[in-house]
């Protein structure tokens, strides 16, 4: 497998008109008046194909791994049923009835769509979540909905048409039909159809209904960042697995105002507790290391790596392949601590001796090119990259 050219900055195709005609220009314009404020639509923003059809979506379906669902019927009569799925199950559907198929992580049986993230190089590597994809016959649709977090909706195959609401709504116009938490009353503000190529950016609480005009194909990049709830569990996972403080916490005379405490000079409870804590979730040593690797834990299991090379047959396969991909459900970040330059990928922490023009090829989720490494150290590195198991080759 040959990794198609690099795509093209998703803004260079479909500017915006409030920003400057370089690409630094158009990504401030996109967070100063559209992230997290209101949608943007991109005619045009991803042209060129990927490589995933109906067929394929469907047999992924069918991997005992798989996250899919299938959801039949139009709004709001909608039903639900989740995968994995049988062969039968998928061939008994008729296009001639309103269906949809969805896969979560296609990203991880599929590496090779990893070139979607080159498009969008303005995103942190931490913060994307997923590629989701859904297949759709004429009518077919998940419901009016909202999401908590950004994504960005390209159009593969086909055409779908798009209702849109700012939000979020009120709670009493939330329902949940058949386990699919839907809007309705759902009263859209504007609509526009999406052809082959186009994208649509949604911020986290705007009110969504797509509706395939014929079979269709869809892809979702969700951005997420974690809840507090999130976040302090993964630090907290993280701070177990370092080892725990054996020093106790300064309790007394913390306490000294409750009876049978020893009297004595009190700190307020929140004083006297918020330094070990924190020292405890993000470790005295390594603060920013930490965050990284809480920002990075995998939102879930990903398929075992089972081709593995020595380092001469990492570099034969970089000439012959032209490119390494990220690894299934890898996120990472790069971080300066203590003077030293770390590539963070979870449990896994990279020094980096490269300087910051050389890393750069390094900082994105996306296919890293052969052309990109032009030094003996950023070969180097990107082996120690792959032996970590952060990236693979197509083959894998």
């Amino acid at each position: 497998m040959t990794l198609p050219p690099p795509r093209p900055h998703l803004f260079s195709a479909a500017p915006f008109p409030e920003g400057a005609k370089t690409t630094e220009g158009q990504e401030a314009a996109f967070f100063e008046h559209y992230w997290g404020q209101r949608p943007a639509f991109l005619p045009g923003a991803l042209p060129g194909a990927l490589p995933l059809d109906g067929n394929e979506l469907a047999a992924l379906a069918c991997e005992p791994a798989a996250e899919a669902r299938l959801i039949e019927g139009t709004a709001p009569a909608l039903r639900l049923r989740h995968g994995p799925f049988a062969d039968e199950d998928l061939e008994a559907l008729s296009f001639e009835r309103p269906w949809t198929l969805l896969v979560n992580a296609v990203d991880h049986w599929l590496p090779g769509l990893a070139t979607v993230f080159e498009a969008v190089p303005f995103l942190p590597p931490w913060c994307i979540d997923d590629l989701m994809v859904s297949f759709a016959t004429a009518g077919g649709s998940v419901g009016a909905h909202e999401d908590r977090y950004h994504v960005f909706l390209m159009q593969l195959e086909g055409l779908r048409r798009w209702a849109l609401a700012p939000g979020p709504a009120q709670l009493a116009h939330h329902k949940t039909v058949d386990g699919l938490a839907l809007l309705s009353p759902f009263e859209p503000t504007a609509t526009l159809e999406a052809s082959p190529g186009d994208v649509l950016y949604l911020p986290p609480g705007w009110g969504h209904h797509g509706v395939a005009e014929g079979p269709c194909l869809t892809l979702s990049l969700g951005i997420r960042t974690p809840t507090a709830a999130e976040l302090l569990e993964a630090l907290l996972d993280n701070a177990l697995e370092r080892g725990a403080d054996p020093t106790p916490l300064p309790l007394l005379p913390t306490f000294g105002a409750l009876p049978g405490h020893p009297k004595g000079p009190s700190q307020p409870l929140r004083e006297a507790l918020a330094r070990p804590l924190l020292d405890a979730l993000w470790g005295t040593e390594a603060p920013t290391r930490s965050l990284a690797a809480a920002l990075t834990r995998p939102p879930r299991q990903a398929p075992e790596l089972e081709t593995r090379r020595s380092e001469p047959a990492f570099h034969r396969a970089l000439h012959r392949f032209k490119a390494l991909l990220p690894a299934p459900g890898r996120r990472w970040q790069w971080c300066e601590d203590g003077g030293q330059g770390w590539l963070i990928s979870d449990q896994v922490a990279l020094p980096c001796p490269l300087d910051e023009k050389a890393r750069a090829p390094f900082f994105r989720l996306a296919p890293l090119r052969e052309d990109a490494l032009g030094s003996e150290a950023q070969r180097a590195f990107a082996w120690a990259c792959y032996e970590a198991g952060l990236l693979l080759f197509p083959d894998e």
